[in-house]
């Protein structure tokens, strides 16, 4: 039976996520160019607009910090407060936007979970390709 990798490259599912959302964004883009008053449209616009920025920073914050064992209350409280800032942006977001119409609020709720969804296929491709292939990356053990 072979296991599931470990060592999962977060950098590169994140740059690739973001390569997909950008041309999601931009068909919704065109679209919207084409009906500026769909609201459905903007909805999607604002929220994966929103989505992607959460992603970048949430991968920038990660990459800016280095566990390590003396230091994981300091870590912990690190990724807790860029937790924080990522879901009071999500709900001033969804604040704002829900304050101009309900059709708009709920594509940019879609839109945001989007990108979480296209992050959840890429790592998906990247294990059942490494499984198919019996790339399977085994955890360091230190």
């Amino acid at each position: 039976m072979r296991g599931l990798p470990l060592n999962l490259p977060f950098k590169k599912f994140v740059r690739f996520t973001l390569k997909i959302s950008a041309v999601v964004l931009a068909v919704v883009s065109l679209f919207l160019i084409w009906q500026t008053g769909n609201y459905l449209l903007w909805g999607l616009f604002v929220g994966l607009g929103v989505g992607m920025w959460n992603l970048y920073f949430l991968e920038k914050r990660l990459s800016g910090l280095k566990p390590d064992k003396s230091l994981v209350p300091k870590f912990q409280l690190a990724i807790g407060v860029s937790s924080l800032v990522r879901i009071f942006t999500v709900i001033a977001v969804l604040w704002a936007v829900s304050r101009i119409s309900l059709v708009m609020l709920i594509a940019t709720a879609i839109g945001i979970i989007a990108i979480w969804g296209i992050f959840a296929g890429v790592v998906a491709v990247f294990v059942l390709k490494s499984l198919r292939a019996g790339k399977v990356l085994k955890a360091k053990v230190h």
